[in-house]
């Protein structure tokens, strides 16, 4: 069967899997942190409906910032725990500290995220 998943098509980016790519093969190192931050502008189309700052919590973070943390995930394997989570402006800036396994490989992460309105 199929499946319809939205924010999981990042886990077949071509970028994406490059990334893993490397990773796996030790390229560029074994990682044991990392800071991914996403910035991106917001125009006015981009403020309609559910995505109005302030209308539904989460706001931009939930319709793009989804997809940078599935990459964290291809990367870096599953987030086992999620902590010290700030946002501001009803999500539209924030950061969160995250914890990832694989097999035996932790991988601690800060996801930074800001949405110019």
């Amino acid at each position: 069967p199929r499946a319809w998943s939205v924010l999981e098509n990042w886990a077949c980016k071509p970028s994406v899997l490059a990334v893993r790519h490397l990773l796996e093969a030790g390229a560029i190192g074994n990682p044991e942190a990392y800071t991914a931050r996403l910035v991106r502008a917001v125009g006015p189309a981009d403020t309609l409906g559910w995505r109005t700052p302030g209308s539904y919590k989460g706001c931009f973070l939930l319709d793009v910032g989804v997809h940078l943390l599935r990459a964290t995930r291809v990367w870096f394997g599953e987030v086992e725990e999620v902590c010290d989570v700030q946002l501001a402006d009803g999500g539209v800036s924030g950061r969160a500290s995250l914890t990832h396994r694989r097999d035996a490989r932790v991988v601690c992460g800060t996801l930074e995220w800001q949405f110019i309105v």
